[in-house]
């Protein structure tokens, strides 16, 4: 894992080995913050760099072929950190991202995030029309009108992209977490996801409360981020003060807080709409049970999935 040294010998960079490349609303902004209080890790103070997918998202901050000292800026980890990682869950359906990656760090590690796609669009529905992104309150209606808005069911179908990153990076690189055993059982799923990092599985921690559930934005708290103020703060004092991933930490911290958010409650789906939705789906989770060799239309559907094989040990 090579790094750039300062002419005092300190250590300043790394290259990132350690990729959570989504699903988005399937539980990475829980993972990766837990990653962030282990000792042998180091994560990324902006959670989504999104540098790998110039085909996804071709405006990022940090630009893929043009923006690497920027990218590789934001990892300034210690000798303690084994693992040097970022969490951008728009690499996950990028067709660029498995190749760029493995070109960039031949020995990275993958973790993929799966989580049943009918929720999944749910919680990705009432995440846009919290922020104000979707007009469209209702997702079936949102649904009908699709050509002209967000494409829920095709962020929805994930088996061609989850076989992309197989291909690319074999089995033994890429660990897939099943949403259901991560709320299920989070510090074992944790601990498993410990293990397959090489470091030590049991510094978890202190709790594993939930993470980045829907919310709504404070009125107060936009103002607050829009403000004069705190925009001088942000790029100019604190940045020279404390550098500027600690920066960005403090920011990151600060948005995610209570303060800043209060919960959005979430009306169930309808049961026609669901069903509805499971047979568009089916197919596609078919494909991903046999990828996984787990019956994940069982699991999501109530539906086995023919052929598919006996689950396996993540």
């Amino acid at each position: 894992m090579g790094g750039v040294s300062a002419p005092n010998g300190r250590h300043v960079t790394r290259r990132p080995d350690l990729f959570i490349v989504g699903a988005g609303t399937a539980g990475t902004t829980a993972l990766y913050e837990y990653l962030l209080g282990h000792p042998q890790v180091y994560m990324s103070p902006i959670k989504e760099p999104d540098y790998f997918c110039p085909d996804v998202v071709p405006d990022s901050d940090f630009s893929y072929g043009t923006k690497l000292d920027k990218y590789l800026a934001l990892f300034t980890p210690t000798g303690r950190h084994r693992r040097v990682g970022e969490a951008s869950t728009s690499y996950l359906r990028s067709s660029q991202a498995p190749a760029l990656i493995r070109e960039f760090e031949p020995e990275a590690r993958i973790v993929i995030m799966l989580r049943n796609p009918i929720d999944r669009m749910h919680s990705m529905h009432s995440q846009r029309v919290a922020l104000g992104l979707e007009p469209i309150g209702d997702l079936e209606a949102a649904l009908d009108s699709e050509a002209a808005g967000f494409p829920y069911l095709e962020r929805a179908r994930v088996a061609d992209h989850v076989s992309r990153w197989l291909d690319t990076f074999g089995t033994d690189r890429v660990h897939v977490i099943i949403f259901d055993d991560f709320a299920a059982d989070t510090e074992a799923v944790f601990r498993k996801v410990l293990e397959f990092l090489e470091v030590d599985p049991n510094l978890g921690p202190r709790s594993f409360e939930p993470r980045n559930t829907s919310y709504r934005q404070r009125a107060a708290a936009r103002t607050l981020f829009t403000s004069r103020a705190a925009q001088w703060a942000a790029h100019g004092v604190l940045p020279r003060l404390i550098g500027d991933n600690a920066t960005q930490r403090l920011s990151r911290s600060v948005r995610h807080s209570r303060i800043c958010r209060r919960p959005n409650r979430v009306a169930p789906m309808r049961a026609g709409l669901r069903r509805r939705l499971a047979h568009e789906l089916s197919a596609d989770d078919g494909r991903l049970s046999t990828l996984l060799q787990r019956d994940l239309r069982a699991l999501w559907f109530g539906r086995p999935a023919l052929g598919a094989k006996s689950a396996r040990e993540e």
